[in-house]
């Protein structure tokens, strides 16, 4: 039987000796938790050299059979503008409040399903402005988890210069950055009317020229950081002067095809065409 004084003495005995067994403990869970974040980080590495050495994919039998590193297969790249201001020439997508989207660093540990496979064009129209003329198309981006991909436009200078527009020099438009593809603005394909009209004037009347556009991709989330095209996402954008009876007029097509611009290519965009015509001069 224990007195009095003997079990203040053990109470006091163990009350001290608590602290020292509880940071004890924590000194213990730190170390597990070290090893276990190793364990992870390690895994995590394995998985990602396993996904590269079979070109992007899982083999058969190991997890998600959809999980890709990158979705559209090999990429390509280049560029233009959409968001043109304060220029004569454009092919430019518009919309000054445009923000790019900062992406968190990617964590390989989750599985990449955001892709883009082409676009279309919305209901488009002319612009007849009091210096520009041109035409303007509403741009719609296709695929999947599309606030995780950025796009841009890419023009390539003009070609097929016929006519008066011989005489004009093969030239590049401006080029947009990249925005959030599931909030692309118009696209405004726009021309100086004095310029047009001056190579119509002095150079022999009817005359046009085009360019080639596609759309690139990137995707910061799934480690997808180099500009890449779109698949069918390639247009045709001519530019033509000519007669109508006593009036000269200025028409803007915009034809899908498949596009080559440098080393990058995309196979013909999911619109068939759209056109605008602008009387220049009556």
């Amino acid at each position: 039987m224990r007195t009095m004084a003997q079990k203040s003495a053990s109470a006091r005995r163990s009350s001290a000796t608590r602290p020292a067994q509880d940071r004890s403990a924590l000194v213990g869970k730190t170390r597990i938790d070290s090893i276990l974040d190793l364990q992870r980080t390690i895994g995590n590495q394995a998985v990602q050299r396993l996904i590269e050495s079979h070109n992007g994919e899982l083999p058969a039998g190991l997890g998600n059979p959809r999980i890709s590193a990158n979705p559209l297969g090999k990429r390509y790249a280049d560029g233009d503008m959409r968001g043109e201001e304060g220029v004569d020439e454009a092919d430019a997508r518009a919309g000054s409040d445009v923000v790019q989207r900062v992406d968190n660093p990617p964590d390989h540990r989750l599985l990449c399903n955001a892709s883009a496979t082409g676009v279309s064009l919305g209901a488009s129209g002319p612009i007849d402005e009091d210096r520009k003329y041109g035409l303007r198309t509403p741009i719609i981006v296709h695929g999947t988890e599309l606030a995780e991909v950025l796009d841009s436009e890419l023009v390539g200078a003009s070609i097929d210069h016929t006519g008066s527009m011989e005489a004009r020099p093969s030239a590049n438009s401006n080029n947009s950055g990249f925005m959030a593809a599931d909030n692309i603005p118009d696209d405004r394909h726009t021309s100086s009317k004095r310029d047009h009209l001056s190579y119509f004037d002095d150079h022999g009347g009817d005359g046009s020229y085009a360019r080639l556009q596609m759309d690139l991709y990137k995707i910061p989330s799934c480690n997808i950081t180099d500009p890449a095209p779109i698949p069918n996402s390639g247009y045709r954008i001519k530019r033509e002067v000519k007669a109508e009876g006593d009036k000269v007029v200025g028409i803007v097509t915009k034809t899908a095809e498949e596009v080559t611009i440098g080393d990058h290519t995309s196979s013909a965009g999911l619109t068939a065409i759209k056109e605008a015509k602008v009387t220049l001069r009556e």
